[in-house]
């Protein structure tokens, strides 16, 4: 069912007040629902208890996907009493509904594989032969002639919402990052809308102030150590399934808003990194299912980049892919161009996943030339000193206004030469002061010696294989810490300032 046009004949000025209340009235109601279910959110069993793979420290409320929905309920219920132009759709009513209560489910009693697949093709179903909603042609994909679907259109646009509703679940690894590639989604999408004057801006606007509202308790800003709630499976199905029903019918019709390839560019990051990541396990032997730590956020956060880091670079880069889709559509590039550039880019990406042992320190490098700070860093290394003059070399390098400083020593193999060296572990207060350390350091210190100065890198002792047993042919880093043990009686013991991270320590372990 194609919905009218919905800024034809209606004055200007009042369109711009309606799109500016939904808005607002959605993101007021998203943020008052917040308030009232995290009080009982624990009653209901809506949390996410910290353990295994989870980061979080403490429970914490799985209501965001409730919030958004109920936002996004009022505003489409509203429209069947105010005479505002939108549609009055039941079968989306019903739809998200059911894809609410089964994320709900999912969130409390962790439903299996199968059978939440089996229930989200059945509101699939719905979509298709109540809402109308289903993909007839797939446009100029490999041809100059449209490529119509016919009888597969109704099992490919089954196939098409569950990847759309997974594709956003499983990308949800840290916080905020759901919600800020939603964010960029729906914001183009509402872009688009309102250049086509069709009716489904209103309600990408009024999904935008439901998902606006839930970002303010869960983004990483500054001022905030950890999410106040999660979105849960419930919000990543929720914004998941919207997105499939916008892309396949503003893809479809007489005047379709997007080519279907367009689609593909508007949703890249998170269709992109699923799809490698599970051919990355099929190709390992694993279920495609089986959580790992081989998605993108997970690289860059092993890479050393913080989680608001990791966000906001995501982010970007779903701006640049869903911006060079959107341009094509502009400019008239064919869409064959546009479908084999997508696979092309996806080539490359499951390339580089596949291969995280030579990724990893390309981020790191990458990291290094940005001159960003290391998740967890708070303090300074000073590596490849000789162990006879270390102590005097690192007093040389701490010039009057840093003497005051603590260090330690530590010694380790050189894996190549079997040399023993020395790396100094040097405290600091922030970490602004710690960059401007290293940049006294670096100063100070003599090209001859080939100091390596930088941040001190945070390793996770139990999963750190330099407490390992390991043989000095496999390790091909030349300057290799393994085994590094701390020199007694020289330096003396460290403080760290505080890490919105990480725990407070008084000495090293």
């Amino acid at each position: 069912m194609k919905p009218a046009a919905g800024r034809k004949n209606r004055d200007k000025k009042g369109s711009e007040m309606w799109e500016v209340n939904t808005f607002l009235s959605t993101f007021i109601v998203s943020i008052a629902g917040i308030h009232i279910l995290i009080p009982v959110s624990m009653r209901l069993g809506l949390v996410d208890t910290p353990g295994g793979r989870k980061q979080h420290e403490v429970h914490t409320p799985l209501i965001g996907g409730l919030t958004i929905f109920f936002a996004l309920t009022l505003f489409l219920i509203s429209s069947f009493f105010f005479p505002f132009p939108g549609f009055n759709h039941p079968a989306l009513i019903l739809a998200i509904t059911l894809i609410l209560a089964i994320g709900v489910i999912d969130d409390v009693r962790n439903l299996g594989v199968r059978l939440r697949f089996l229930l989200h093709a059945l509101v699939a179903l719905i979509m298709i032969h109540w809402g109308g909603v289903v993909l007839a042609d797939l446009g100029e994909l490999v041809s100059s002639s449209t490529l119509v679907l016919g009888f597969f259109g109704v099992p490919l646009t089954v196939f098409a919402t569950l990847g759309t509703i997974n594709a956003l679940n499983m990308v949800d690894g840290i916080d905020g990052l759901a919600g800020a590639l939603s964010v960029v989604v729906f914001s183009y999408i509402a872009v688009l809308t309102y250049a086509a004057d069709n009716s489904y801006f209103l309600l990408t606007i009024a999904v935008l102030g439901a998902l606006t509202g839930f970002l303010v308790f869960n983004f990483p800003y500054r001022a905030r150590q950890r999410a106040s709630i999660f979105m849960g499976d419930a919000g990543s199905n929720l914004l998941g399934f919207i997105i499939a029903w916008l892309l396949i019918a503003l893809s479809q019709g007489e005047k379709p808003v997007i080519a279907p390839v367009t689609a593909l560019w508007l949703y890249a990051v998170p269709l992109i990194d699923t799809v490698s990541v599970m051919v990355r396990r099929v190709w390992l032997k694993k279920s495609p299912f089986k959580a790992d730590r081989g998605h993108l956020h997970h690289l860059l956060v092993d890479a050393g980049f913080r989680v608001r880091q990791v966000v906001y670079l995501m982010a970007l880069l779903q701006i640049l892919l869903a911006g060079i889709g959107v341009l094509m559509l502009r400019n008239g590039v064919p869409q064959a161009i546009g479908f084999f550039g997508f696979l092309g880019l996806f080539a490359v990406y499951l390339l580089l996943v596949s291969r995280t042992w030579r990724v990893v320190p390309l981020l790191r490098r990458f990291h290094r030339l940005l001159g960003l700070t290391v998740a967890g860093a708070r303090s300074v290394y000073v590596g490849n000193l000789a162990p006879a003059q270390a102590e005097l070399v690192i007093s040389g390098l701490l010039d009057p206004v840093a003497r005051n400083r603590k260090f330690s020593l530590h010694s380790y193999n050189c894996a190549h030469s079997g040399a023993k060296r020395v790396f100094a572990e040097i405290e600091c207060w922030s970490v602004a002061d710690m960059h401007a350390l290293i940049k006294l350091l670096a100063r100070n210190a003599n090209e001859e010696a080939r100091l390596e100065i930088r941040q001190l890198i945070p390793r996770n002792q139990k999963n750190d294989r330099r407490k390992q047993e390991w043989k000095p042919v496999v390790c091909r880093r030349i300057k290799c810490r393994r085994h590094s043990e701390m020199i007694p009686n020289l330096g003396s013991g460290l403080t760290y300032f505080r890490y919105p991270e990480l725990p407070i320590r008084n000495n090293r372990s």
